[in-house]
């Protein structure tokens, strides 16, 4: 295993770093795709109200939320793209001094769906990341929820941490309090490759209008290299639609004679 010391964030901050003259929005929700004659293709509303134009698209975000921009450009395209799953998990970080949980062969566990627990796994992220806690204490993060549970999510922090505390003190012996805890929800964020998934997506993709890309994991593949590898295949896609594009005419431009 393999990760960056200050977290995926430094990956994204390389390349915005190599972007050059480039507009980046932070923290701004495309609300809306619109479709343009003139002068540029696209018309994208964010939220309040300023609108962007654009040649080409590329769109990096969950099946459901291209499905949600997609409703007026493409109604027969946002209807394939919501029907791709996708599962909202709470990742439970919980650290304890060593002594207290030392950590067992491997890397982590599963815990099947027999077992009626609430966790469905355990990775011990100092064990594969050295540097995710000091030498003498452990970092454990567990998993709740899924597809086949999604009520957990919603479950309260203080729920959520007292069942997994419980579900670790039989799995793995763990009786001591943790000396810290967090709780995040990924919510829609695990896509689902259901049976068909492969013929599905080339459905989808035969319906996207010239101009506009997907990229991301609800396509490929849902590790970092599969997304870097789709985000890749979209850049290259949309500066080659560029290019089949008639050079801009300039404001006030006209013809002589």
């Amino acid at each position: 295993f393999w990760s960056l010391r200050g977290g995926l964030e430094e990956l994204i901050a390389a390349l915005e770093a190599q972007l050059g003259a480039t507009s980046i929005l932070r923290g701004r929700a495309a609300r809306r795709l619109r479709a343009r004659r003139e002068p540029a293709r696209f018309e994208l509303e964010l939220d309040g109200g300023r609108m962007v134009e654009a040649d080409a698209v590329i769109l990096a975000t969950p099946a459901a939320v291209a499905s949600a921009l997609t409703r007026e450009l493409a109604p027969a395209l946002a209807a394939d793209l919501a029907a791709l799953r996708a599962a909202s998990v709470a990742v439970i970080s919980l650290a304890y001094r060593l002594a207290d949980a030392p950590p067992t062969p491997g890397f982590g566990f599963f815990v099947p769906r027999r077992e009626g627990r609430t966790i469905l796994a355990g990775t011990w992220m100092s064990t594969k990341f050295d540097h995710r806690a000091p030498p003498d204490h452990v970092l454990l993060r567990v998993f709740a929820g899924g597809a086949h549970d999604p009520q957990a999510v919603e479950l309260p922090d203080g729920e959520l941490l007292a069942r997994a505390a419980a579900d670790l003190r039989q799995l793995c012996g763990i009786d001591a309090a943790p000396v810290t805890s967090a709780v995040e929800r990924w919510r829609e964020g695990y896509p689902q490759y259901d049976v068909g998934h492969p013929q599905r997506i080339r459905r989808i993709e035969s319906k996207l209008p010239p101009g506009l890309f997907l990229a991301g994991s609800p396509y490929h593949g849902v590790g970092l290299p599969d997304c870097a590898a789709s985000g890749r295949r979209a850049a290259v896609a949309a500066v080659a639609h560029l290019a089949t594009l008639p050079p801009p005419v300039m404001a006030g431009a006209g013809s002589l004679g």
